[in-house]
């Protein structure tokens, strides 16, 4: 039953191999030069918009793949942006 892909809606909990999937997909591009880190806290801020959608493929119980997407970007900008303090944080230490 491992060998199984299992698409569930994201957790908090699946952030970490996100992250790792994120990074191993994307080398050098934007998002993944500014570091884990920043990283998990982008996808954090979608996980917790209310307008979005955030799926993860699983196999034997760990994330290999995952799709997001949002509805109303400008809201979800302006929300990120009002999170500033402890969404940038990161970027600086």
């Amino acid at each position: 039953m491992d060998d199984y892909l299992f698409i569930t809606e994201a957790t908090e909990e699946d952030l970490q191999d996100v992250v790792e999937v994120h990074q191993l997909s994307f080398p050098g591009f934007f998002l993944s030069k500014l570091g884990s880190d920043f990283i998990r806290s982008y996808y954090k801020e979608i996980l917790r918009y209310e307008h979005g959608h955030f799926l993860v493929a699983k196999k034997s119980g760990h994330v290999v793949g995952f799709v997001t997407g949002f509805e109303k970007p400008q809201v979800f900008y302006k929300k990120l942006l009002l999170s500033a303090k402890s969404f940038f944080v990161p970027l600086v230490f």
